[in-house]
């Protein structure tokens, strides 16, 4: 954190807009071609749980593409 000092924020929001925002929207992405190439074709994804939450998590990401979750 002192080595960071005032860019500590901006950082931080950098690395979560890169690690977990633009994966979740790639990785929901992915998961919706896969899924329409194959209709009726059962998948399993594995991701981390991190990725999960949040209006910017894959599961709301998936909701907005018009897929039911449950």
């Amino acid at each position: 954190d002192e080595e960071m000092g005032e860019n500590k924020s901006a950082l931080a929001d950098k690395l979560r807009q890169s690690l977990i925002i633009d994966r979740n929207i790639r990785m929901a992405d992915r998961i919706e071609a896969k899924m329409k190439d194959a209709p009726g074709t059962s998948f399993y994804f594995a991701v981390g749980s991190l990725h999960y939450p949040g209006p910017q998590g894959i599961l709301k990401l998936l909701e907005a593409k018009g897929m039911k979750l449950t």
